[in-house]
């Protein structure tokens, strides 16, 4: 990372310093950058990982998608999602919140096509060094009930 100096990151100093570390953005939203995850050639996703600046911190949703669970329940669904979180806890992350996300179907107005636990959690950083191997592990662990699949 390159010299500079003390204080709280600009945005744009936090975007140049992902990129310079070899990280894709899937874009910002307020004071955060929204990393990507390269799937395939041709496909890349929101990974769950963010990091906002000011103060340095990274945050990571993990998801767990009731499809995943055929005849299961919603509290399984989101038991899963916690089992998620258990790693990023190991790692020193706080859990910040949980929630039930609604995908809805639209081509009709009012019908959820599927339900999605999600597990917040962050933890902060000390410097801007620290940023490429948070990124790293975060990366390295599994966020989604999607890898079920992917691993089957």
């Amino acid at each position: 990372m390159s010299e500079r100096t003390n204080g709280p990151l600009a945005l744009d100093e936090l975007k140049r310093l992902i990129r310079s570390a070899g990280y894709q953005m899937y874009g910002t939203r307020a004071q955060e950058v929204l990393l990507a995850e390269r799937v395939r050639d041709n496909l890349i996703l929101d990974s769950g990982i963010s990091v906002s600046p000011d103060p340095l911190t990274i945050h990571v949703t993990v998801r767990a998608q009731m499809l995943h669970f055929p005849g299961q329940s919603l509290d399984e669904c989101r038991a899963f999602a916690e089992r998620l979180g258990q790693a990023f806890l190991a790692l020193g992350y706080e859990r910040k919140g949980a929630q039930e996300v609604s995908i809805p179907d639209m081509n009709n107005a009012g019908v959820a096509l599927d339900t999605v636990c999600e597990v917040s959690l962050e933890k902060p950083l000390p410097s801007p060094e620290a940023i490429p191997g948070a990124i790293q592990k975060a990366l390295a662990l599994p966020r989604t009930s999607a890898e079920l699949e992917e691993n089957s």
